[in-house]
């Protein structure tokens, strides 16, 4: 079953996304203030704009003070630009450039998460050079904890997942 709002505001469906402002093909209208979060059945979801296209699934990093949001990758976060001032999330739907929707912050993505190929159930995961993809592969890239699958990725996919507040951290965790 898919999470749903619990919290006071009203109209939230996670999985809805913005329509394009009346006479306008690329200007998309926000249903809610961006970084507005809602409290769902089985955790929290922010409400984001896309700073570039955004594929249900996606690890996405979030900058508060605008609401941006955009796919995270290794390269991202090498230039610093992934810092405290920044949220980790996974999109609940696909997002065009500048449209606006839900991220789970907590609870199950309703999409699950983007992975590479052949991630372990319970592995910790980490940033890759593909916006938005993480993988069970250290090799020059950043763990985000507070992230796991609970389903094992038999090749590139989208898979069933878990977030508690992800959070970049860098560095490698044996986990044997």
């Amino acid at each position: 079953m898919t999470a749903y709002a619990i919290s006071p505001l009203m109209g939230v469906d996670i999985t809805a996304t913005s329509s394009l402002a009346s006479g306008s093909s690329t200007v998309y209208t926000p249903e809610f203030g961006l970084g507005s979060s809602v409290k769902t059945s089985d955790g929290e979801a922010i409400y984001v704009k896309a700073g570039a296209a955004i594929t249900a699934g996606d690890v996405i990093q979030i900058t508060m003070s605008t609401g941006s949001a955009t796919g995270i990758t290794t390269l991202l976060c090498d230039a610093n630009t992934t810092t405290a001032g920044q949220l980790i999330a996974v999109a609940h739907t696909t997002l065009a450039s500048g449209q606006h929707g839900w991220a789970c912050r907590a609870g199950v993505p309703t999409a699950g998460i983007n992975v590479a190929a052949s991630c372990v159930k319970g592995s910790p995961l980490y940033t890759t050079t593909t916006a938005g993809q993480v993988d069970d592969t250290s090799v020059n890239s950043h763990l985000i904890a507070g992230m796991e699958l609970t389903a094992t990725a038999t090749g590139a996919a989208v898979t069933a997942g878990l977030c508690t507040y992800p959070a970049l951290i860098s560095g490698t965790v044996n986990n044997t």
